[in-house]
């Protein structure tokens, strides 16, 4: 045997298995990428990201119609690199009429192009029943004790989105502060503080939960999904049309549906605190027809939408929203959990709801804080009855936290 031929085989077979040992991440990241196997958090700077959404700045219209200029929601990989100098960490604020929502996530913020949510870092949510006490006070302005209230979650908020290294916060005031009338001042003094919010129309709130659902439910087309968003003080019912964003949309919520039934129905006080339970099914049946009287019909354009082929309708919220209620109620029927519900199964759940008391609503999950079991039958009546107004068979629920996702991305509210 040949020393020579021997030394020259073994140095030839280290160098493959170095020249191997270095090709094997590359390897690696591309079955990654390939069989959607998760990558690790600090590979997705720099490596090719499927991005949750796309938008841009937001252009409202007073007919009820909103135009989001340049939409862009496909959720397809993007060819260009990442560069870290692109990235901002944002925190986005939503503050509903019943619960301030703060989402923290890496955005790709470079000129001339439309930003990308990167990944979402961390989410945070606070109860104030902003619409609640706005009723109380004669809808039109809020007492000085919820707007206390509601200082001190934001800046709880603001120090949480802080110590998780956000560099800019921002966000969106909805329905209960486009009615009270100390709303702005109450803005003005969080400004100070560093937390700048706006108050949005009811337009571009629609907008910003289409652009939400879209995130959330990125395997429909968009031609193919209408997305309704359910608050306290509001609801929006919104699709993709012509290129532009439509919504039909009320200042009804669940805060607004639980003073019908007090007042108007049981011809109760709320500034006494009172519960409605347990509510009788006749008095649930007032609610349906006071609810539409103040809602109004349905337009035939969102008909027609709803009643198209291979439509879904998404509902978004969190673990308190109106859809989260009804895919409880229709699991407790079917007796698994489901995400899709249908009209008829809300109604025989608002029907299992009537004549129960706080206790009974809070100790069979209906609710997670016993003093709030006052909403849970306003809440599954109002869902019932917008889809019934909708002509709607079916809800798909989506969960996500507020329109945050939809604030990050809406240029407006930056800079």
């Amino acid at each position: 045997e040949d020393p020579t031929a021997l030394s020259t085989v073994s140095w030839m077979a280290t160098r493959g298995s170095l020249f191997l040992f270095a090709l094997f991440p590359i390897f690696l990241l591309h079955c990654c990428r390939v069989f959607a196997f998760p990558l690790p958090p600090h590979l997705h700077l720099r490596s090719r990201t499927k991005p949750l959404c796309q938008s841009a700045r937001i252009v409202c219209q007073t007919a009820g119609r909103v135009q989001v200029e340049s939409i862009r929601m496909q959720s397809k990989e993007t060819s260009e690199e990442v560069a870290e100098e692109d990235i901002v960490r944002r925190a986005a604020l939503d503050v509903g009429s019943a619960c301030i929502k703060l989402v923290v996530a890496d955005v790709r913020c470079r000129p001339g192009s439309v930003p990308v949510v990167i990944n979402s870092l961390f989410e945070a949510k606070d109860n104030v029943y902003m619409t609640e006490d706005l009723e109380k006070h004669g809808g039109t302005e809020f007492s000085s004790a919820i707007l206390e209230k509601s200082f001190q979650a934001l800046k709880r908020m603001q120090k949480l989105a802080e110590e998780k290294g956000a560099t800019e916060i921002a966000g969106v005031a909805t329905a209960a502060f486009r009615k009270a009338s100390n709303g702005p001042a109450h803005l003005m003094r969080l400004r100070e503080e560093g937390i700048k919010l706006e108050i949005v129309a009811q337009e571009e709130e629609a907008a910003l939960g289409f652009m939400t659902a879209r995130s959330a439910c990125s395997d429909l087309d968009i031609d193919r999904m209408v997305a309704w968003d359910s608050g306290g003080g509001s609801f929006q019912v919104t699709a993709w049309e012509g290129g532009k964003v439509v919504s039909w949309m009320a200042g009804v919520g669940s805060g607004v549906a639980g003073a019908l039934l007090v007042q108007r129905v049981q011809a109760g006080c709320l500034k006494q605190g009172g519960s409605p339970n347990p509510v009788a099914l006749e008095d649930a049946e007032a609610l349906v027809v006071s609810l539409k009287e103040k809602i109004g019909a349905c337009p035939p354009w969102m008909l027609d939408k709803i009643r198209s082929p291979g439509v879904t309708v998404v509902g978004i919220g969190d673990a308190y929203s109106i859809f989260h209620l009804g895919a409880q109620l229709a699991s407790e029927a079917a007796g698994e959990e489901r995400h899709r519900f249908s009209r008829r199964e809300v109604w025989e759940g608002v029907q299992r709801l009537c004549r129960k008391s706080d206790e009974e609503l809070f100790s069979r999950g209906y609710t997670r804080e016993v003093d709030r079991a006052r909403s849970v039958v306003p809440k599954a009546v109002l869902l019932y009855t917008v889809m019934e107004l909708l002509g709607c068979e079916a809800v798909l629920k989506r969960q996500t936290n507020g329109n945050g996702l939809g604030v990050l991305i809406a240029e407006n509210f930056w800079g």
